[in-house]
């Protein structure tokens, strides 16, 4: 909606709720969060 609001309290109210899972990755994983280390990362 456009709105700004912070990630903390969404996260826990849905974590109180059973709403959020995770599970454990064993792939290779890159950040690529920004355009930058994207750069970087095709470089290889």
């Amino acid at each position: 909606s456009g709105q700004s609001a912070k990630l903390a309290p969404i996260l826990r109210k849905a974590m109180a709720d059973n709403r959020v899972s995770g599970e454990k990755y064993l792939g290779s994983w890159h950040d690529v969060g920004s355009p930058e280390r994207l750069a970087e990362l095709n470089k290889l």
